[in-house]
């Protein structure tokens, strides 16, 4: 599968020196621990453990905006100073989710369709009060498995039938040496979001 990653020239300089890239949790937001902590649940179940018990995603593009793969609509003017790494990597390596269904992790909200179905989980929660919080946080973070139900993001997230719409990303336990096919150095002059990376270290 032919995806793309941004990565520091810092964290380039890693992948090259030891082979293999691999992102920490001390590089994570620290507002965004619990999705990525469920993310990461999810890709041990579906992609094997990973490679050390402080790895923690790294992300790459599969498709952009109007569905057009990444590496040839330069999507890269936040990324001064950057690279864009064009990968092949093995699709076993990596879990492909919806970009706009996965804020609603970041945002700590559940992924629900009806209005019906979040009324059902609230007459859960009222019927054990004291347990209010934790079933709450339990409840919603049960419907997050649906970032990845790629037809369920289609339907729900974009009201459409064409998947071209949709904006698809993916994580892997580790970039390796020899995923890379291409080398881009960014000179683009907006700010980038470095406090986002989570790829600094290997």
């Amino acid at each position: 599968m032919k995806v793309w990653s941004h990565q520091t020239i810092e964290a380039f300089e890693v992948l090259q020196k030891h082979g293999v890239l691999r992102g920490e949790r001390k590089y994570v937001d620290q507002d965004f621990v619990h999705a990525y902590d469920v993310l990461r649940d999810m890709m041990h179940e579906r992609l094997g453990p990973p490679p050390s018990p402080d790895s923690y995603p790294i992300w790459v593009w599969v498709r952009g905006r109007s569905g057009k793969r990444y590496g040839g609509r330069k999507p890269t003017s936040r990324y001064k100073g950057h690279v864009l790494l064009t990968l092949e990597v093995p699709e076993e390596r990596i879990l492909v989710s919806d970009f706009h269904a996965w804020h609603s992790c970041l945002n700590s909200r559940a992924l629900c369709v009806f209005e019906s179905e979040e009324d059902n989980h609230y007459e859960t929660l009222i019927a054990d009060l004291p347990q209010f919080d934790a079933r709450r946080t339990s409840l919603i973070r049960d419907t997050w498995w649906r970032i990845t139900d790629l037809s369920w993001c289609l339907r729900h997230v974009y009201e459409s039938e064409n998947p071209k719409t949709m904006w698809l990303q993916g994580t892997l336990w580790e970039i390796r040496q020899r995923d890379v096919v291409k080398v881009e150095h960014l000179q683009y002059a907006r700010e980038t979001w470095e406090k986002h990376l989570t790829t600094r270290a290997y």
